[in-house]
Order: structure tokens, then C-alpha cells, then sequence
């Protein structure tokens, strides 16, 4: 937030850009105060990907596929628990999605990070979790936990070997991941946006780009300064919905 903050108050010359994501930009100012205004402080330029989230569980869950996860869970209500890195934290609000269109009742378990979260899993103190394939791929390449699904509805071809969760009955709507992108000051002349937005579509069709995304766990997608913007509007009103749905608020 600090850095998304800087962004808002620099001069719009194009100089200062913002690297966007999901948490400072959609889900803190839905959860708390932050110094800026996502929507009237910044301009869009362009979507560069997305980072697919994932289901995970302990190595020993009694589940081996996605399918048989939502029926233990359903059989058991509010018997598992499942990790977050905090309360209204973008893991723990995907995960608040897929629960509620899967009709599941788990406990919640915050931690301050995710890191500390997935260590529980691995230690098999908490049951399950929902985070990025950046952070839960050595973990279930290791063995250490298992994968049962992610969150985005085609799947990822950064992990082929993943069933898109909503291939589950009630759950045919989930396709959420974190967005990376650009934004600049929102006062930016509309030829400077056209420009980088532009240069970005160039940068993004390239292989050498798209294998440094890939490396780091991040799909490329591109979306234009419209569809950008559109996205966004779609994006924070699926987590405005279950923000609400759960009274979820970091602060007063």
C-alpha cells in the first residue's frame, strides 16, 4: 500500500508506474482505509497476467481428488480448518469463494503470511489452504502436500496437470486468480497511456517475457487499457460480494 500510495501522488508524466495487483489495488480498500482511491486515484494501462491460486491439502487428508474433498467436507461441517496469510487477504477470500459456491463449512485460521500458513499445512496442523501456484508448487511437486484443483475455470498451463475447480457442480462460476498489470497517476495524458499500454502488448508477445512471467508462477494475459478496466470493475465486485456475504473488516 505504501508503494500503490507513492503512485497516486506522483506526477502523471508516464515516469511513475504502478506494478498493480490484487491486494493494494482491490481487496484492502474493500477491507480497510487505505491513503488512496483505486478507482479515482489511478488510470489503467494494460493487464500482463494472472497467478493461478490452488487448492492444497495435508499429505495425509483423507481426499485424493477435488470431488472427494467437498464430500468429506460436506459429510464433516465445520470440522476442517484452513490457513490464510490474514483475514481479508486475497488467499482468504478466494477460498471464501470456492467454499461458499461449494456450500463447505470450514474454520478459519489466519496467519501473518502465507509462508506460515503453508508451513501448517505441511506440518499437517491445518487441513487446507487456498494460495497462489507460485508459493504452493514446490510444495506439492515435493510431496509435502497435495494439489486437488485451482481456481481459474481453463485451468493453467503453468501446472496442465491441475483440474480447474469448477469443473465441480455449483462451484461452474469460480475462475479467480490474482491480476498483475499496470496503472499509472490518474491524471496521465491519454497519449502516454496508449503508449505504454501499447509497448507493454509488444513486450508481452514475446517468448523472453513470457517465460520470466512463467518462471515465477504468473500466467500471462493480457488485457488492454478497455478491457483492463472493465476487469477491474468485474474483479472487485466478485470480492465487494463475498467481503460482504461474510462482514469481513480489517479495521473500523
Amino acid at each position: 500500500m505504501i508503494g500503490t500510495d507513492v503512485v497516486a501522488k506522483a506526477a502523471p508524466d508516464g515516469y511513475t508506474i504502478l506494478a498493480a495487483s490484487t491486494g493494494p489495488i482491490t481487496t484492502a480498500p474493500l477491507v480497510q482505509r487505505t491513503p488512496y482511491d483505486p478507482e479515482k486515484d489511478f488510470a489503467p494501462v494494460a493487464q500482463i497476467g494472472v497467478s493461478p491460486y490452488v487448492l492444497i491439502v495435508r499429505k495425509d487428508f483423507p481426499a485424493a481428488t477435488a470431488a472427494e474433498f467437498v464430500a468429506r467436507l460436506r459429510a464433516e461441517p465445520g470440522k476442517f480448518s484452513y490457513a490464510t496469510s490474514g483475514t481479508g487477504a486475497a488467499a482468504h477470500l478466494i477460498c471464501l469463494m470456492f467454499l461458499s459456491k461449494a456450500k463447505l463449512d470450514a474454520l478459519h485460521v489466519p496467519f501473518q503470511g502465507s509462508g506460515p500458513g503453508l508451513t501448517a499445512v505441511t506440518a499437517g496442523q491445518v487441513d487446507f489452504a487456498v494460495e497462489t501456484l507460485a508459493a504452493t508448487s514446490p510444495l506439492f511437486r515435493q510431496g509435502a502436500v497435495r494439489a486437488l484443483g485451482t481456481t481459474l475455470r481453463d485451468g493453467t498451463e503453468l501446472a496442465p496437470e491441475l483440474t480447474p475447480l469448477a469443473r465441480l457442480p455449483g462451484v461452474e462460476t469460480l475462475d479467480i486468480g490474482a491480476f498483475g498489470g499496470y496503472m499509472v497517476p490518474a491524471a496521465t495524458p491519454r497519449e502516454i497511456i496508449e503508449r505504454l499500454a501499447t509497448e507493454t502488448g509488444k513486450a508481452l508477445a514475446t517468448p523472453e517475457v513470457r517465460d520470466q512471467l512463467a518462471r515465477i508462477g504468473f500466467q500471462p494475459r493480457h488485457r488492454d487499457t478497455a478491457d483492463f478496466t472493465a476487469f477491474l470493475r468485474r474483479h472487485r465486485e466478485e470480492f465487494r460480494e463475498v467481503i460482504q456475504a461474510n462482514n469481513i473488516r480489517v479495521d473500523g
